[in-house]
């Protein structure tokens, strides 16, 4: 009974209190409102990347093999993918493999409501289903072992056909890789949380023309992903011993060349995490921990300004505590009542936060990439866990200090009492941590900014500006690939046509291997190779260093057939990368030099010309060497690379599009620009300075409201000394710059200590870039000017409406 009396007189002084002060109370919510959304949105994004996958029934003994190309005690280089020809026979080799699947992806023509659309699909063994265990939402789980069966994603299968069930028994038409297919809808998935690696469109029961290509061949292609299930009792460590065996059984021939390949297990549960570290270093689970941990300091900002405001909320109500206690009321009694009603303000603050979270997760989700949910079972705990600490601090003071202070001492002092040295002190390191908080987090975010804005600007050894992609060619007829590059070359606007296997930002196909000198066979180098067509260089801008590109012009620079007599030499381009690491003093001294491919190459390669060095790939990774070979018949892997000058883009995209209709009219015309596949690489960067930006923007706000509020008070506080100052003689300069002085004080070791700690993380993040900015003092400056003239404002506006007023009236209130 005694309890239900106090919680009702503690809930009574916070209707009071909303009623008589509702900017303080609307300051105190929206401040830990605003951090709390921030703290459950930031901490939902970071969470997502340590929970992929887990959600997978039976993942245990549930292994992807992905291959490790390079020997020589050379740089090896991890691929997430692994050569189909390692799923031949391997059941029967390692009976240890209860089950395993290959997933290779493909790119088909579908038609959806009569219009052509290019479509992923994911060739799968009948086994895939036993390995990875996605979960059936309706039909049979047997689908997928009949030659004609497919299974659909609840998207796909909506997109479709309408439904689920409606799309099962479904015929679906594909066109892939020249060859007209007809599948049955034999089942569909259920819909696959956001966080999952493992994401197909349409699952395809794998035909035997699949197998016969030159991918599911070679030893030395990865183009796909390999899951093995294995008895319980395998452990990693034992699997890739095994697969060591077999390979080296059974790959001999690739081994013999030259070709070092070893295999790495991952577990299931763990590749997420490991792509983003063969990748990209770690990057994506870098910057998750680090919008975790900015989520968290933004929620201490907050906190720490609802336990200030609350805290100096108290120090008015002295007098009023000190007449309920002469009036008979206990300690004991004043104390729960202001922890109470401090927990209770306190909470007010979660509804708003957790349905600002609801709208503000999908838009930041998207913002950054990221595959993140709610999870409202672990932010309502989360918000609970916030709530109750932070109430019962910011009640703290009233509820232990101010409820045993003595009421004469309490009723003898001013209508505002101080706070003593003590108060001040933790006031000033509580306000300096905030802004060092702030002043940090904006100076990392203008430098992340201006990172990802130079990954899209920089020089990367080709001219990005004015080249478009138009695709892969492998589903374009060989006999119509020559007159639709011919006819495209006609297109006014286009300067030059070429091919070629890998595309900037990362994409097309990639070969690699290893070169030697021939004279010094024993030092060799790891490369990666480069089918290409003719004027290749001339297409990409790509500067020619010494020598001279390769053309029809010259008969050996063509590839040979498998006709030509071995022991032909054939003409190469290289890199100005590869001629140094060869041990060439300059490009012009690697002219004539003659290369061996492999161990046992059936011919030399003799150098005619030197490539300025180009970045495809991400500004992380150092580029690799690269040795580049001209075929002048059509090639598989090849993409067509058109250069447009004197004509808008988009005009020639749309004749473009024109061309390729007439020459493959069953086919899906894409076409994209370069300066897009470049930004597209840079977006992991891109994503994390929004996020950073939006993180920084929220610390600001949360500093100036903390501000804001202490300067009212702070200033309300000094009513009496400003109107005394006032009176004898002190102008409104002087009061002024007295007031600055004192809130100041903080605020400059504040910043020095923000720009330190941003400087030092800058420093750290940079390094893990080999393309990247010089760290300049222009962002230090610029945030934290800015948070002084923040502070400036916040002091000199409530100073300044106190100054105004008539010395006797300010003298008179108190």
């Amino acid at each position: 009974m005694l309890m239900l009396e106090i919680s009702s007189h503690s809930f009574r002084n916070l209707l009071r209190l909303i009623r008589n002060r509702p900017a303080f109370v609307a300051l105190n919510v929206g401040n830990l409102a605003l951090g709390l959304t921030t703290f459950l949105v930031l901490l939902s994004i970071s969470r997502s990347e340590f929970v992929f996958d887990r959600w997978i029934p039976a993942q245990q003994g549930v292994f992807r093999v992905d291959a490790v190309y390079g020997k020589h005690g050379q740089n090896a280089s991890e691929f997430p993918n692994a050569p189909y020809r390692l799923f031949d026979e391997l059941k029967a080799s390692l009976p240890e493999i209860v089950s395993a699947s290959r997933y290779a992806p493909e790119s088909a023509v579908a038609t959806l409501h009569g219009v052509l659309v290019a479509q992923d699909v994911q060739f799968v063994d009948p086994d895939f289903l036993n390995v990875v265990r996605l979960p059936l939402g309706t039909g049979e789980a047997g689908g997928l072992s009949r030659p004609d069966g497919a299974i659909l994603s609840d998207k796909i299968a909506r997109q479709y056909f309408g439904s689920a069930r409606a799309a099962i028994g479904q015929i679906l038409n594909l066109n892939i890789e020249q060859h007209t297919m007809r599948f049955t809808v034999r089942g569909v998935l259920a819909p696959i949380p956001a966080a999952t690696t493992i994401r197909p469109d349409i699952l395809l029961a794998m035909p035997t023309w699949v197998q016969e290509l030159q991918t599911f061949q070679q030893w030395g292609m990865t183009a796909g992903k390999l899951y093995v299930r294995v008895l319980g009792t395998e452990s990693p460590a034992e699997l890739a011993a095994n697969l060591r065996g077999f390979i080296s059984a059974h790959a001999g021939s690739f081994l013999k060349i030259g070709g070092g390949l070893d295999v790495v297990p991952v577990a299931l549960a763990d590749q997420h995490g490991h792509d983003d570290q063969i990748t990209r270093h770690g990057a994506g689970r870098d910057a998750a921990l680090a919008l975790g941990g900015i989520g968290t300091l933004a929620l201490c900002a907050a906190v720490i300004n609802a336990v200030n405001l609350l805290t100096a909320q108290a120090f008015l109500r002295g007098r009023e505590i000190a007449v309920r206690k002469t009036l008979g009321a206990t300690s004991s009694r004043v104390a729960v009542e202001c922890l109470i009603e401090a927990t209770a303000l306190v909470a007010m603050a979660g509804v708003p936060a957790l349905s600002l979270a609801e709208f503000a997760m999908p838009a930041v989700d998207a913002l950054g990439g990221w595959s993140a949910a709610l999870g409202y079972g672990w932010m309502l705990g989360l918000t609970a866990l916030v709530i109750v600490p932070t109430g019962l601090l910011a009640g703290f003071y009233p509820a232990v200090v101010l409820a045993r202070v003595r009421t004469a001492t309490m009723l003898a002092a001013s209508r505002s009492p101080g706070i003593g040295r003590t108060g001040a002190s933790v006031r000033t390191i509580l306000v300096g941590f905030q802004f060092a908080f702030a002043v940090s987090l904006s100076i990392c975010a203008l430098v992340v900014l201006a990172q990802s804005r130079f990954e899209t600007t920089a020089s990367l050894g080709f001219a990005r500006n004015g080249i478009v992609s138009i695709g892969a060619l492998d589903a374009v007829p060989k006999q119509a690939r020559q007159p639709m590059l011919d006819a495209i070359r006609a297109i006014p606007g286009v300067v030059s046509v070429t091919t070629g296997w890998s595309l900037p930002g990362d994409g097309g196909f990639a070969s690699g291997g290893s070169v030697s000198r021939a004279d010094t066979p024993d030092r060799r180098v790891d490369i990666s190779w480069q089918e290409t067509g003719g004027h290749y260089a001339e297409t990409m801008g790509i500067e020619v260093l010494a020598g001279r590109t390769l053309d029809a012009a010259h008969g050996l620079d063509d590839t040979p057939d498998k006709e030509a007599p071995p022991g032909m030499a054939q003409n190469v381009m290289i890199d100005a990368n590869l001629a140094a690491k060869l041990g060439y003093a300059s490009p012009h001294a690697a002219l004539g030099a003659r290369l061996k491919f492999g161990n046992d190459s059936p011919r030399p390669l003799v150098v005619v010309g030197v490539l300025d060095n180009v970045r495809f790939a991400s500004s992380r990774g150092t580029p690799e060497p690269t040795i580049y070979l001209y075929q002048s018949r059509p090639y598989d892997y090849a993409s067509g690379l058109v250069r447009i000058e004197g004509r808008p883009i988009r005009d020639v995209i749309t004749d473009l599009g024109q061309v390729w209709h007439g020459h493959a009219p069953g086919l899906v015309f894409e076409a994209q620009t370069v300066e897009a596949m470049m930004a597209d690489a840079a977006t992991p960067e891109r994503a994390l300075a929004r996020l950073m930006v939006i993180g920084s923007g929220v610390a600001v706000a949360i500093s100036a409201m903390g501000a804001y509020g202490l300067a009212s008070f702070d200033v309300a506080r000094r009513r009496f000394e400003i109107g005394l100052r006032r009176t004898l003689g002190a102008t409104t300069s002087q009061v002024l710059r007295l007031m600055l002085g004192r809130f100041l004080r903080p605020i400059w070791p504040a910043c020095a200590v923000g720009s330190a700690l941003a400087g030092l993380l800058m420093c750290n993040w940079l390094a893990g870039f080999n393309l990247r900015i010089a760290l300049s003092p222009l962002p230090f400056l610029l945030c934290s000017t800015t948070a002084v003239a923040l502070c400036v404002l916040t002091v000199g506006w409530h100073t300044w409406r106190l100054v105004r007023l008539p010395p006797a009236s300010t003298l008179r209130e108190e």
